[in-house]
């Protein structure tokens, strides 16, 4: 056994710990604890709360960002673990890129209908941007 564990003696800082604890000072802000503990399972017939950070219907990119921010603030916060917070991430990503799949999709059937409209879009799906050439004039 360390023989300072029993000495009553604080445990020695590293430089990146004790930075961290003077920057937290300045900044006027809590000091850095240990990540929040795991919540025990719930009894039989008990209401079960959903977690904060599971949310519904996000539809666009801006909505999937927002999420990921509030759960980084969560895990810096300790309120969630950092296998949560990766899993959430990866879940805030693929959702953003999704959305932005979606969103492309929806611009593009737009264009499409607009040149519809104009009558620049052929049946077959290919645009016909110039006129078709005069079979009778040559240069």
């Amino acid at each position: 056994m360390k023989r300072e564990y029993f000495s009553g003696k604080k445990p020695k800082l590293s430089g990146a710990q004790r930075r961290k604890i003077e920057r937290a000072k300045d900044r006027g802000t809590p000091l850095p604890t240990k990540p929040a503990a795991r919540q025990k399972p719930p009894i039989k017939g008990e209401f079960i709360k959903k977690p904060e950070y599971v949310t519904n219907r996000l539809e666009t990119v801006i909505e999937w960002l927002h999420t990921h921010a509030k759960n980084y603030r969560r895990f810096r916060k300790n309120l969630i673990t950092a296998n949560e917070f990766n899993s959430l991430t990866y879940g805030c990503r693929t959702g953003a890129d999704l959305a932005k799949l979606v969103e492309e999709l929806a611009y593009l059937k737009a264009l499409e209908e607009q040149l519809k409209n104009l009558g620049a879009l052929r049946v077959g799906g290919t645009v016909d941007y110039l006129p078709a050439p005069d079979t009778d004039h040559h240069i």
